[in-house]
């Protein structure tokens, strides 16, 4: 899997979203509302990510910095949503997520393509 944020937050933009739709079905998960809202909040946590795989791209120990900045990531954005603070809980549901974005992020990807942000 290679990790390209540039496609990802293009298709945010002119994908199902250019189309103005008041709702859209998402794979696996129920009926989604407030797209613009939702599409603005994946390109600012895409470019979260970007920033930290940057920051790291040359440590010896990557994979480690990378899961513990992503869990805090998205230990703050789940308390945006009021999800508890339990950190066991916050593990098992994060792990696939994290498992997914550190492999994408030890791709190769240099980081040198974010200049259309």
């Amino acid at each position: 899997m290679h990790f390209d944020p540039e496609a990802l937050c293009h298709a945010a933009s002119t994908g199902s979203c250019s189309y103005a739709p008041r709702s859209i079905f998402l794979t696996h998960y129920a009926e989604v509302r407030d797209l613009t809202r939702l599409a603005r909040e994946m390109k600012e946590r895409v470019v979260a990510y970007v920033d930290l795989a940057t920051r790291y791209l040359d440590a010896p120990d990557r994979s480690a910095k990378l899961r513990h900045g992503m869990f805090a990531m998205i230990a703050t954005w789940l308390d945006a949503h009021g999800f508890p603070r339990d950190d066991g809980s916050r593990h098992r549901l994060s792990t696939t997520t994290l498992n997914s974005i550190a492999r994408a992020s030890s791709t190769g990807w240099t980081g040198n393509d974010m200049n259309a942000f």
